[in-house]
């Protein structure tokens, strides 16, 4: 929306600026008032080195199938079905030709199906297990390849609201039931492998998604990621229900 009412500077410009809250928060921190609690049955070893950390927490999860779920399974759907926000401008000019107004709503629709999935998760009882984990999962790639064949804008965007619906309550869900299943002195390191997974996903899956939509266009780039997406949460679905 800004991007048609103003131009790309003026994006740029409010989003650089917002991060100036967030600096002045971090610089008003009085770090000499933190303390890191250590359990007194905790030995106080020295501390481990990043990659003697990493290697630890590797070792946990492969010999964990839950764990193995939440991180490697969780980091494959988000490397290959995480990465619509890239293409979506493509889909507003090319597909539904709503131009860079009908992209600001399809952007927001996402975000805002995103911040309800956080607030019906902070509200919910329902206690996070892998099973929900998966369905999120199923339900992420079966609404992507709806949207990738949607011609019509409305239902587009509804598909990607709730695109960012599922996708925010099957990854949150999965970071708290990594959170609930992993012993308290090796949470630290598992974490670390989850990050690894997660966040070094997505650069992946963009210059991935990139090429697919230089090469086959949007619509099959998407319906790609989705397919192999889907294809990853019901192996996942079928291995866990033999384990």
């Amino acid at each position: 929306m800004i991007i048609a009412a103003s131009n790309v500077t003026t994006l740029f410009l409010l989003n650089a600026l917002s991060f100036i809250p967030v600096i002045v928060s971090l610089l008003l921190i009085r770090s000499h008032e933190l303390h890191s609690q250590v359990p007194s049955s905790q030995k106080r070893d020295k501390p481990q080195k990043t990659w003697q950390s990493l290697r630890e927490g590797l070792a946990y999860v492969w010999s964990t199938p839950e764990i193995i779920l939440m991180v490697l399974v969780v980091g494959l759907v988000l490397l290959f079905g995480s990465n619509f926000n890239v293409i979506l401008p493509l889909f507003a000019t090319d597909r539904l030709h709503v131009g860079a107004s009908g992209f600001g709503f399809l952007s927001a629709a996402a975000g805002i199906g995103a911040l309800l999935a956080a607030l019906w998760l902070a509200w919910s009882n329902q206690p996070a297990t892998p099973r929900s984990v998966l369905l999120g999962m199923l339900a992420f790639g079966i609404l992507e390849i709806a949207f990738s064949f949607s011609p019509i804008y409305i239902l587009s965007l509804l598909l990607i609201a709730s695109i960012g619906f599922s996708e925010e309550l099957f990854a949150m869900r999965a970071m708290t039931t990594l959170q609930t299943i992993t012993p308290e002195h090796l949470t630290g390191r598992v974490t670390s492998v989850q990050v690894l997974f997660f966040d070094g996903s997505l650069p992946l899956g963009y210059l991935l998604m990139g090429w697919l939509s230089a090469t086959f266009g949007a619509p099959h780039a998407m319906l790609t990621g989705a397919l192999l997406s889907l294809l990853i949460a019901a192996a996942a679905w079928l291995w866990w229900r033999k384990t």
